[in-house]
């Protein structure tokens, strides 16, 4: 399988069906399957699946409002580069690595704002799925002028090319759209066929224990907003097995983990099960108190509100009562039993929403009050500081943070950074030269520190001064053996060189060659033929390789 396609039907269809975001629900199962090739092809979820002979393309049967002066649009994913099957073995990371790169593709075609996660590099739109430290990345090339496709009413088409965790090289990728090209080619010869074929012939599916909970059907895709007012019994009809088995857990002598991902009624299970246990104390005339907490304010007053609608809820809503319940945040909860002052409080949710300047605020100010003690609370205000573009107050934490060995490694990362942004080229470097000897091994670390010099050696190229060049690419290849870029320019510049020479002195000429020859017999084993811009750089080494053997003979 060599391709996975989308349209922009088909992937407005796909991110909008509660059911599809998540593999606890059977259809979320389905579609992982089907991403995976292992099904067949099928009408789904208003879609229709196409296994073809070299993919699969999943075509829309809805038309795209205000799509009448513009082509298709479709959104390929390269397989053969783009190496998303390495998640395979874990469903729900592979569907929440597709299910976020189908809405950064919708974003790009509507010119919508960027998230924190979700940045843009050139003509490439980069997608970090997971959060850190997890530093996987899938890479999407934006500007495909691929004219065959335009000739074939295919307007603007995305190719998500790269999929892994390393940084992005110095030289911009060179793209090959080959396969783009071949599935392009096929989505526009069978898009209309398929949608004739399958139009007006929807599905009916109702597959027992699948439905979320605010959904009328598994074939609807509309929240049922009436679904708080139906009373708990009828809502209890309409749970999921494991949805019932948290309403009906007995125990109170062990905690209950609920796992699951947004949208699988874990929150309203628990406040069913709360309610449930009140009114079970409350028939049998013991006293009984719960505490249901929220990570927010505004989730904390929705659970007040869902509870409210049940029978007698008033009752266990008063503190008073023998059998009551009381939401609030576990933040609000903490505060009030430590007695802690609202000014010294530090909001989590505000780092976790990415509200970085108020989390900045609350974090700087609490470490003026205790004296910098705190290096958690620097590391994280190092990161909030970086987030908003403030160097010299990133700097200043997360030099907090290194004093005190807290998240060395990233602590001198972060540091590192910030002196950068300040233009401070001897500090920074110095600094990244201390981290690595507090952290040997560091990866990060080291690819920062080489990378230093291997920038450096290309200035110095450019300002035609060879001999700094050669020793800055040396300096990288002694912090970092395997760095394809020093090892690349090493031995190029040793070819130069030799070529030049050979016009006045042979033999000096050959020496020049076996030292090119070294390097790049290095470089050779650490590219990959299937990643385009590393394929050049290797074929370059052999075209090298085979003149200096020709040569040295």
């Amino acid at each position: 399988m060599k391709y996975l396609l989308f349209d922009q039907s088909a992937i407005s269809t796909y991110i909008a069906d509660t059911q599809l975001q998540s593999v606890e629900y059977s259809e979320g199962k389905k579609f992982v399957q089907h991403i995976c090739g292992e099904l067949q092809s099928a009408e789904f979820h208003n879609t229709v699946v196409d296994y073809c002979s070299n993919g699969i393309q999943f075509v829309g049967l809805k038309r795209v409002q205000d799509n009448t002066q513009r082509g298709a649009r479709i959104f390929c994913i390269d397989l053969e580069q783009c190496n998303i099957m390495t998640e395979r073995e874990n469903p729900a990371r592979l569907l929440t690595l597709i299910q976020k790169t189908l809405r950064l593709a919708l974003k790009i075609w509507d010119r919508h704002p960027f998230s924190l996660s979700e940045r843009y590099y050139g003509s490439k739109s980069i997608l970090f799925p997971f959060p850190q430290p997890d530093h996987s990345r899938i890479v999407i090339e934006r500007s495909n002028t691929i004219l065959r496709l335009t000739n074939r009413g295919i307007d603007y088409p995305l190719l998500a090319y790269k999929y892994n965790d390393e940084e992005p090289a110095q030289a911009e990728d060179v793209v090959n759209t080959s396969i783009l090209r071949e599935a392009g080619e096929v989505y526009a010869s069978t898009h209309n066929l398929l949608i004739n074929k399958y139009a007006g012939t929807q599905a009916q599916r109702s597959s027992e224990h699948t439905q979320a909970l605010e959904l009328v059907e598994s074939t609807s895709l509309h929240e049922r907003s009436d679904f708080i007012y139906w009373g708990i019994d009828r809502q209890y009809q309409m749970l999921t097995d494991s949805q019932r088995a948290i309403v009906d857990y007995d125990s109170l002598e062990s905690p209950l983990r609920i796992e699951g991902a947004a949208g699988t009624g874990k929150t309203i299970s628990m406040i069913m099960r709360a309610y449930r246990l009140l009114k079970q104390k409350e028939s049998e005339g013991k006293p009984f108190k719960i505490a249901f907490f929220a990570h927010s304010e505004s989730t904390s007053i929705r659970n007040k509100e869902l509870f409210s609608y049940y029978g007698n809820s008033a009752h266990f809503l008063d503190a008073s009562s023998a059998q009551s319940i009381c939401f609030e945040t576990l933040l609000s909860f903490c505060s009030r039993f430590a007695r802690i002052a609202d000014s010294m409080l530090l909001e989590s949710d505000a780092l976790e929403s990415k509200n970085y300047q108020l989390a900045f605020t609350k974090f700087s100010t609490y470490l003026t009050q205790t004296n910098n003690q705190d290096s958690v609370i620097a590391f994280n205000c190092g990161v909030c500081a970086d987030k908003i573009k403030k160097p010299a107050d990133a700097l200043k934490y997360f030099d907090i943070a290194v004093q005190k060995k807290y998240n060395l490694a990233n602590a001198y990362i972060g540091k590192a950074g910030a002196l950068k942004d300040l233009k401070k080229n001897d500090e920074y470097v110095a600094t990244l030269k201390e981290g690595l000897e507090a952290n040997p091994g560091n990866k990060t670390l080291t690819k920062l520190y080489a990378t230093y010099y291997v920038n450096q050696g290309i200035m110095a190229q450019k300002a035609k001064k060879m001999d700094a060049a050669e020793e800055a690419f040396k300096q990288a290849i002694a912090i970092q053996a395997d760095n394809v870029n020093a090892l690349n320019s090493l031995g190029s510049l040793y070819y130069s060189k030799g070529a030049n020479t050979m016009k006045t002195d042979v033999e000096k000429a050959k020496v020049e060659f076996k030292e090119a020859k070294e390097y790049l017999d290095k470089l050779i084993p650490l590219l990959s033929a299937d990643k385009p811009a590393q394929k050049k750089m290797m074929d370059n080494a052999k075209t090298m390789l085979n003149f200096i053997d020709s040569q040295v003979k």
